[in-house]
């Protein structure tokens, strides 16, 4: 997918001179190495055919970027996450296998794009924004995750894609005007507010962050099938508005997402009973939020390889996994280990 396909979209809400400032932010990251774009690709494609198993290149690709201790941290914590259940006792080894069979075509595309376009963004601007930013995103993606658990109809992985879309176009951006994005920041504090102020940004910035993050996720292997419904679902009104089936279930996680972020008393439109939070499930998720305050693996997204040792990581530590660990690639510069994975 080129980013022709997203801007000249139909019924686009941006017009093309923003589109032009949106990819101009995303360009000053540079172009993702085609490594990452390809497993990202891969792994989608191999979704798309009906199944959660992931197939033999994917497989392939996802095994020799966990042999980097930089991707490996923040999978691993990812998995002990969302998926505790997965681990055992402290000695029980966690293999590379375990990781492949952790997550389903769609969660293993995000999650890995995420780690990858979050590093090549963190590197450029201050420590201190890019930790706002992504204290906010990885909130919003632990509750996609939560949310589109209770929802089997949307999913984990379609959830944690609006959350990421809310934040991640803010980190070029803090990159590029640091004093405009400390304003910004400050005026949604003051106000209390817990999603994007559109209005500022295109105002600020002659463009919108969701419409960065949007060429941010095309560049690393997301194609149109999912950014435009996504791009649709996150800048509708209504819920009746978006009768595509992928958007609708966008619409549906943007809903909820903004429900529970927001403190408010209803949802901001009527669902349908299959879309539908019952108060119990919603206090579950809530509950599951407060716990993951506490978590450092719920902060998975920020973890780097020096994060990775035995009493974060137990299970890489002992057995068959201290060997695949002791075997691994100390670095933790992730584009040298993307670029020495280029496909032929």
């Amino acid at each position: 997918m080129s980013a022709t396909e997203l801007i000249n979209a139909p019924k686009s809400p941006y017009g093309g001179r923003s589109w032009e400032y949106a990819v101009a932010f995303a360009d000053s990251l540079g172009q993702p190495p085609a490594s990452i774009n390809f497993l990202v690709r891969t792994l989608l494609s191999e979704g798309d055919k009906g199944g959660d198993a992931v197939g033999r290149d994917a497989t392939m690709y996802l095994s020799r970027f966990l042999k980097s201790r930089a991707f490996k941290s923040p999978y691993f914590h990812a998995v002990s996450f969302y998926r505790t259940e997965r681990l055992g006792a402290d000695d029980d080894p966690f293999l590379a296998r375990d990781f492949i069979e952790a997550f389903s075509c769609e969660e293993h595309a995000l999650i890995s794009g995420l780690i990858f376009v979050h590093r090549m963004a963190a590197r450029r601007a201050e420590s201190e924004l890019v930790k706002e930013i992504t204290d906010r995103m990885q909130r919003t993606l632990n509750l996609g995750w939560f949310i589109g658990k209770a929802l089997k109809p949307v999913g984990p992985g379609m959830a944690m894609s609006v959350g990421a879309a809310r934040w991640l176009g803010l980190l070029p951006i803090a990159s590029h005007d640091p004093d405009g994005f400390r304003s910004y920041m400050s005026g949604l504090k003051r106000s209390d507010q817990a999603v994007s102020d559109e209005r500022f940004e295109t105002e600020r910035w002659g463009c919108a962050s969701v419409q960065v993050a949007l060429i941010m996720l095309q560049r690393v292997g997301f194609g149109a099938n999912r950014l435009i419904p996504l791009m649709r679902a996150l800048t509708t009104t209504s819920f009746s508005n978006s009768v595509e089936p992928v958007e609708k279930v966008y619409r549906v996680a943007e809903i909820w997402l903004s429900y529970m972020l927001e403190s408010r008393s209803a949802p901001s439109s009527p669902l349908q009973p299959a879309f539908y939070l019952g108060k119990d499930r919603i206090n579950e998720i809530s509950q599951r939020m407060q716990v993951a305050s506490n978590s450092f693996a719920s902060n998975w997204l920020s973890a780097t390889g020096r994060d990775l040792c035995e009493a974060t990581a137990p299970q890489l530590f002992c057995g068959e996994a201290s060997h695949e660990l002791a075997a691994d690639n100390g670095e933790d510069d992730l584009l040298e280990v993307a670029l020495a994975m280029e496909p032929s």
